[in-house]
């Protein structure tokens, strides 16, 4: 029986990880911002329409050359 008891906790986390992981998804999605310092950043942000996702450290507009200068690098 301890292996039903440690399931069902195990579910029970699982469960209100995803609850509270969820809910912070659900209030940035409608614009919340954390209070204070915390949501400073966001609400300078918002205000200034300045796009900060995350792909902006993946967007590289000199790949090529990057990647060139690496292969000469590797040989």
């Amino acid at each position: 029986m301890p292996s039903n008891n440690n399931n069902i906790i195990a579910w029970l986390k699982l469960g209100f990880g995803s609850l509270v992981i969820g809910s912070f998804v659900w209030l940035m999605t409608t614009g919340w911002t954390p209070p204070g310092i915390l949501g400073e950043t966001i609400r300078h942000n918002q205000e200034n329409d300045i796009d900060a996702s995350p792909f902006f450290y993946g967007d590289v507009e000199n790949m090529t050359e990057l990647e060139e200068g690496l292969q000469v690098v590797v040989k």
